[in-house]
């Protein structure tokens, strides 16, 4: 699948939602090769969860960058960190400018049920993590208070006459 193609089809469904809280959405596409092995459903279900989330951290008036780029990933091979594996990846990277998350509450935010929120489950990003786990691929996170939030997403990337 074509991944650009599955982030478009994923801000047109939260389209409403930022018009609602006025939040400006930057596209930032610099990604020459995007295919990957994958689900469309699956992935854009993982992407509406984490921009669901950036949406919520945000008052109103922010903006929201979703960019992708090739780049090399290390991914871990089992529990020996010299077996680690180097891929050519599509990254993408999903930053906020909302509230942050305090550091040490980011080593939790993947766990089931886990939420800082009045209301919710606790469920999107930890469903969110288990999709991209099940694609092969890896999402870090970085975030400051009062500044936002980055998540980067690496996907290994099918060369294209694979």
């Amino acid at each position: 699948m074509k991944l650009h193609d599955t982030i478009e089809k994923t801000l047109k469904l939260i389209q409403e939602q930022l018009t609602q809280k006025n939040i400006k959405l930057v596209n930032n596409f610099q990604a020459e090769t995007d295919l990957v092995s994958g689900d469309s459903d699956l992935l854009t279900q993982a992407l509406v969860n984490l921009n669901l989330n950036a949406i919520d951290a945000i008052e109103s008036d922010g903006a929201i960058s979703v960019g992708t780029s090739n780049c090399t990933y290390r991914f871990a091979s089992g529990s020996d960190p010299e077996k680690s594996i180097s891929k050519a990846c599509i990254r993408m990277q999903i930053t906020d400018t909302g509230k942050g998350i305090a550091q040490d509450l980011l080593q939790k935010i993947f766990d089931p049920f886990f939420t800082s929120k009045s209301e919710g489950t606790g469920m999107g990003l930890s469903v969110a993590h288990g999709i991209i786990q099940e694609h092969h691929g890896m999402i870090e996170v970085k975030s400051t208070l009062g500044k936002g939030t980055i998540f980067n997403i690496y996907l290994p990337i099918l060369k294209e006459d694979a």
